[in-house]
């Protein structure tokens, strides 16, 4: 596997030494003006604090040990520490992150962000939105510099794009229908959906670029892809059971109710309780709007909703893991051990 090409005019050029800003000199041969003059002090000057800012929170790089793990999986071996095109995919997956993490804040109302005031409230709406936007178009530049095949580059360029396509559907979905406006009978196929296109598309997109990187066969990455939904589903059903509990971000917690949001607790709700039931749960998450939570933390109490939801769960994880080691070679159990281990600690994460 060859290095990443260092061309003086590209995205990696630009970037300074942290990785979280420009370089002037380097951003002016990335723009390369035909007709302004030099503006990447400018540039610089708008974006350095908001990038850092985003970039440097701390964070469990979950989805770039996801990249190195597919990676790992399309060689069919241990890489060695610090590989550069497996560094560099790690980056532009934690960066599209990122960026969708700013625009998710500012479309949820967000003000709180990994302990710190979200991109918006720091910095206003539009810095917030070009920053998200920005980030997302970092990560396709990436993969352009990578010196990979034309075939894998190609594949990899498609599959970025189709996969935002499909998460902004799902962002749709997520921003755009209440939830508790839906018939009962409705609500599990649309959470389940909302979360496949957005956190099940976006993990399989972090498994399916390290994996491609790395030379997997059309057939390896058709397994991988499926796990990676599944996998991606059952850690988004933990996020969401730990927004209840509040365990990750005290301050946000709630926030996916009271927005009504289609989540693993709406779709759980109403696939295994009675009408009059779900019905009971449906009226007091309205009762969070008046601040009021005791309805609903009774309600869940009454019924074992979290144990129950929680155990639901893991069989979704571990169903997904169970197909995915029924369909791969030996050569590839270490790093699916990984994968499980990774898992076992988000899942963890949330208790």
């Amino acid at each position: 596997m060859n290095s990443p090409r260092q061309t003086e005019n590209g995205l990696e050029a630009a970037i300074s030494s942290s990785g979280r800003s420009f370089d002037p000199a380097g951003l002016e041969r990335l723009l390369a003006l035909r007709y302004g003059g030099a503006v990447g002090d400018l540039i610089c000057g708008i974006t350095t604090k908001p990038l850092s800012d985003l970039i440097g929170r701390p964070g469990k790089r979950i989805r770039g040990r996801l990249v190195e793990i597919g990676y790992e999986l399309g060689r069919g071996q241990q890489i060695p520490a610090g590989d550069p095109v497996c560094r560099r995919l790690m980056d532009a997956i934690e960066s599209l992150h990122a960026g969708s993490l700013a625009v998710d804040d500012l479309q949820d109302g967000s003000r709180m962000r990994r302990g710190a005031p979200s991109l918006h409230v720091k910095y206003g709406v539009p810095i917030a939105v070009n920053i998200g936007n920005l980030l997302y178009f970092w990560t396709p530049e990436i993969v352009a510099e990578l010196d990979l095949d034309a075939e894998r580059e190609l594949k990899m360029h498609r599959l970025y794009h189709r996969t935002m396509v499909r998460a902004h559907l799902g962002q749709a979905m997520d921003v755009g229908i209440p939830i508790d406006t839906l018939p009962q009978a409705r609500v599990p196929e649309v959470c389940f959906a909302a979360m496949e296109l957005k956190s099940g598309a976006l993990f399989s997109l972090a498994l399916l670029f390290g994996a491609l990187a790395g030379g997997a066969s059309d057939g390896l990455v058709d397994v991988i892809d499926e796990f990676g939904h599944g996998f991606g589903i059952g850690l988004q059903m933990f996020d969401d059971i730990g927004n209840i509990r509040g365990v990750v971000e005290p301050a946000k917690r709630w926030e996916d109710l009271l927005l009504r949001r289609p989540t693993w607790i709406w779709a759980c709700a109403a696939r295994h309780f009675s009408k009059d039931i779900y019905g009971d749960f449906v009226h007091a998450v309205h009762q969070l709007s008046a601040d009021d939570r005791h309805p609903l933390e009774t309600w869940f109490e009454q019924h074992g909703f979290l144990a129950r939801a929680t155990r639901l769960a893991q069989e979704h994880l571990n169903a997904s893991f169970e197909k995915l080691e029924s369909r791969v070679q030996p050569s590839h159990r270490p790093a699916v051990q990984r994968l499980r281990a990774l898992g076992a600690e988000i899942a963890r994460a949330y208790e």
